[in-house]
């Protein structure tokens, strides 16, 4: 209903989400409670560097055969982009994004949440994922 009673609203939980979700996964995942408090407590990188430079410690699992990225680029690339949109949303006033690039980011924003819980040893979680998420993890996941 927030999607299209207002879609700037939308825009900004569902980028709100992935940050959220990626800090608390690794305080979850760290070492130390101070890790853990410093993870939560601190402003963190931009998201898509914690995706893609981060995230890779906590988890063995890769994209691809070939040793690829933790979260494939369907995912991560609609979530960097998303938290552009936000941005010129939020800071510029600027229009929000279409319906369908709405629609696409939510479907991003809900497979990097599972995947989260995946990689944290939830094995259901993979079940939720789009597809196309879970071939990027071979047949078996």
């Amino acid at each position: 209903a927030l999607e299209r009673e207002n879609p700037r609203a939308a825009l900004t939980l569902a980028v709100t989400a992935a940050e959220v979700g990626v800090k608390q996964f690794a305080a979850a995942q760290s070492s130390s409670a101070s890790e853990g408090w410093l993870i939560s407590s601190i402003q963190s990188p931009p998201l898509v560097r914690l995706i893609r430079r981060y995230l890779p410690y906590f988890t063995d699992k890769k994209a691809n055969e070939k040793g690829g990225p933790a979260v494939p680029r369907h995912i991560w690339k609609p979530l960097e982009e998303a938290v552009d949109l936000r941005n010129d949303v939020v800071h510029a006033g600027e229009n929000p994004p279409s319906e369908e690039a709405l629609a696409q980011i939510f479907v991003a924003v809900n497979d990097f949440l599972y995947l989260l819980d995946w990689f944290a040893g939830n094995e259901w979680a993979f079940r939720h994922l789009q597809e196309q998420t879970k071939l990027a993890y071979g047949p078996t996941g």
